[in-house]
This record gives structure tokens, C-alpha cells and sequence, in this order.
């Protein structure tokens, strides 16, 4: 029997496609639009109310638009997105006993490699929407491209910071069974990185529902290039990307089936 198991381990890309399966992609991606135009509301808004003041160049005025849009955004609103569509997939884990299923046939680590890759591809896909509608808005406002390359390099950085939002979810996704339970201890640590965020605690950039609106430049002081703030958001969520990998690894090992 364990033979005929093994013979059907996926692979890890089997893995990715199963969990593209389970996800609710359609609310995530029209999420992920509502969002990202809330977000561009408000940095047009502020953009144009302070356009003749503080933004002269148009390098000054994407940076309005990117981040002064985006730090209400990427605070509560699109971390809680990437909370419940996460908490969904790993709920059903338990409802169709999923994990069960996976620790029998000895594919944890295979599991895990497909959620973190499906993690990555809404990762993705949500900074992308985000950065392709404050293109959008720029051009609108009649921004040049000078200054839009930084921009660019910030999204990618959120990408990682979001995937961090994923790993950890599919770590609490193990803890927990259900829905409600997940989504309340993710929108908990939502609340927890804004409160911090707001009060100025420079220690909310180690929390991963707040590594967006880092990974975005919301906090850099000089630039969003600025070469420290971008390796540290970079190397803080990969460690919680590592470390949730391998402490889902270790509970789903150690727990009763």
C-alpha cells in the first residue's frame, strides 16, 4: 500500500495546480481590484490636493501616488484579503481532510512546497493589480515614466512581503481547523502591525501582516531605493517564510492523524 502511495506523491508543480484548485481566485482577484482602487483614490486625491506644493516633479508624484496611497491600503484592507483567502484554503484542508491524506502518503514537504508556490502566485498577483492601477492613475494625472522605475522595484519587494502573509497562514492553517478561528487570529495580527504602524513603533516592520506596506517604501525615509530598508524587509520575510515552512513541517509530523 505505501508503494502504490508513493507512486502518486506529486511533484511539487502537481502540488501548486492542487492548490490552485482549492483557492477561491475569483473573490481574491476582484478583492485585490476594489483594493487597489481605494488605494488609488487616495493617492490621487492627495496627489492633486498638494500637486503645486510638494509634488512638482512628476518623480515626486508617483511616490505620492504609490505611497501615500497605499499605507491605509496595505495596513488593514489588503493583508486582510490575503488573510481569508489564505484561511479558506487551509480550512478546507480539515473539512476534506486533506492533511490526512498528505501525511499518509508521505508528501508534506511536497504539500508545503505547492502552497508556498500558490502563496507566491497571489502574492503576485495582487501587486501586480496594485502597481498596473497606479500606472494607470499616473498616466491619468498625466505623470511622465520618470520616476516610475522605483515604483517598480517596490512592488517586487511587496511581492515578497505578501508572500510572508501566505506562509504565515499556511502555518496557522495547521494550528487551527477552522475558518472563522484563522481569519480572526490574521485580522488580530492585522490590527496588531497597524496599531503599531500608527503609534510609530519601529518594530512593526517585523511583523508579517505589516511587511507590505514596507516591502511598498511606506516607511522609507530618504528613498524608496533606500538600500537598508529594502534588505531588511527582504530578509525579515523570508525568515518567516522559512520558519513557517519548517514549523508546518514539524506539526504536521507531530500531530495525531
Amino acid at each position: 500500500m505505501t508503494g502504490s502511495f508513493n507512486r502518486h506523491k506529486p511533484n511539487p508543480w502537481t502540488a501548486w495546480k492542487m492548490e490552485r484548485a482549492k483557492g477561491r481566485t475569483g473573490w481574491f482577484l476582484l478583492a485585490a481590484v476594489l483594493v487597489g482602487l481605494m488605494g488609488q483614490a487616495l493617492g490621487m486625491w492627495n496627489y492633486l490636493k498638494y500637486r503645486d506644493e510638494y509634488f512638482a516633479s512628476d518623480h515626486l508624484g508617483w511616490i505620492a501616488i504609490w505611497v501615500q496611497g497605499s499605507i491605509l491600503v496595505t495596513t488593514t484592507f489588503l493583508p486582510i484579503v490575503y488573510v481569508i483567502t489564505q484561511a479558506a484554503v487551509a480550512s478546507s484542508e480539515f473539512e476534506y481532510r486533506g492533511w490526512l491524506r498528505i501525511v499518509s502518503t508521505d508528501s508534506i514537504s511536497t504539500a508545503i512546497t505547492g502552497k508556498l508556490l500558490y502563496a507566491l502566485e497571489l502574492s503576485a498577483t495582487g501587486m501586480g493589480i496594485y502597481l498596473t492601477e497606479t500606472v494607470i492613475t499616473g498616466f491619468a494625472v498625466g505623470l511622465s515614466t520618470d520616476g516610475l522605475g522605483p515604483i517598480v522595484a517596490r512592488a517586487l519587494v511587496a511581492v515578497v512581503g505578501a508572500w510572508s502573509i501566505g506562509a504565515v497562514m499556511m502555518f496557522i492553517g495547521v494550528l487551527f481547523t477552522s475558518f472563522p478561528l484563522m481569519t480572526l487570529v490574521g485580522v488580530a495580527g492585522t490590527i496588531a502591525g497597524l496599531a503599531m504602524t500608527v503609534a510609530g513603533l519601529t518594530f512593526d516592520q517585523f511583523i508579517p501582516f505589516s511587511l507590505i506596506t514596507a516591502g511598498m517604501g511606506a516607511r522609507a525615509t530618504r528613498s524608496l531605493l533606500e538600500p537598508g530598508d529594502i534588505v531588511t524587509t527582504l530578509v525579515v520575510a523570508a525568515a518567516w517564510i522559512v520558519l513557517c515552512k519548517w514549523g508546518t513541517q514539524w506539526q504536521l509530523q507531530r500531530k495525531e492523524w
